[in-house]
């Protein structure tokens, strides 16, 4: 089995190996098979697709063929079947919400060879030709039709917009089913994922931080889309349940599952059996995480 060719100057209209347009003999082996007793493919037969480049002006629909090839005539015009596919262009961002000024991985497969596109961002058609939106990057694709680049998010009121590629040679829109992108006026309080933005990875320890002095010592992953600048705060009652003290540490772990460890000092307090509740919040006072409680003993 093999991916075909693309033919010569256009798009082909036919995955026919003769004839006017046809498709290039195939150049790429991507599997091979042992018919069975009655000439058929088995019925566990697979293949893995490898990227595969479209046309300049057809990454929207272009004809995609597999062929089916004896050894002998492997890379020739002669086929003992094809299989025909739509082949479309496509954009995957790594995020489905962001906030002003946060960045945004965006990868496509399936554009034409070696071509530069612009990244639009809030796309919309125009009413008679055309499109409006703002140019935010742009990728440029390899041999095979793949690229990435990554573009921020421009200042623009809170909503969904949609993401998309133009091939800046020919103008040409790129992508059928173009992503969106949720957008946030703001991302440091993590006010969109609330308490769920931090969380306590393992279980806080008491420890020795410097000096003979005791704290507690937890780490906090970003579960956000942003990073996160928060307040960590330990407050420690006694065993009759009194608030007796209360202690902090600023953390700014990375977005997407970035850790940070805070060192909650705990000075002055006499010795004894205390429990501590930890929780997190953004500068602001918001509150951005759950609360986790540990036992202290002094």
């Amino acid at each position: 089995m093999s991916i075909a060719g693309n033919g010569l100057a256009t798009t082909p209209s036919t995955c026919s190996l003769s004839g006017t347009l046809p498709a290039l003999p195939p150049t790429t082996i991507v599997g091979s098979f042992t018919s069975t007793s009655t000439g058929a493919v088995p019925s566990a037969q697979s293949v893995a697709l490898t990227d595969m480049a479209s046309y300049q002006g057809g990454e929207q629909g272009t004809l995609f063929c597999i062929f089916a090839q004896t050894g002998p005539n492997f890379g020739s015009t002669t086929a003992v079947g094809v299989a025909e596919f739509e082949l479309q262009a496509n954009l995957n961002l790594n995020m489905t919400s962001a906030p002003i000024g946060h960045n945004v991985i965006a990868t496509a497969h399936g554009l034409a060879t070696n071509a530069a596109y612009n990244i639009i961002f809030a796309y919309q058609p125009g009413v008679f030709a055309g499109y409006t939106g703002t140019v935010v990057g742009a990728i440029l694709s390899n041999t095979v039709g793949a690229g990435s680049a990554t573009f921020t998010v421009p200042s623009v009121a809170a909503g969904s917009y949609t993401i998309e590629l133009v091939n800046i040679a020919h103008s040409n829109i790129a992508i059928a089913t173009a992503p969106t992108l949720s957008v946030t006026t703001s991302g440091g309080n993590c006010s969109n994922q609330g308490t769920t933005c931090m969380s306590v990875t393992g279980t806080p320890t008491v420890q020795t931080i410097g000096g003979g002095t005791k704290g507690i010592v937890a780490t906090y992953t970003d579960n956000s889309n942003t990073a996160q600048t928060a307040i960590v705060f330990a407050v420690v009652h006694n065993a009759a349940g009194q608030t007796v003290y209360y202690t902090t540490a600023t953390i700014s772990p990375a977005a997407n599952g970035g850790s940070a460890v805070a060192q909650l000092v705990l000075f002055g307090l006499p010795s004894g059996s205390y429990t501590a509740t930890l929780f997190a919040t953004s500068t602001g006072g918001t509150a951005i995480s759950g609360t986790t409680t540990v036992s202290v003993t002094l």
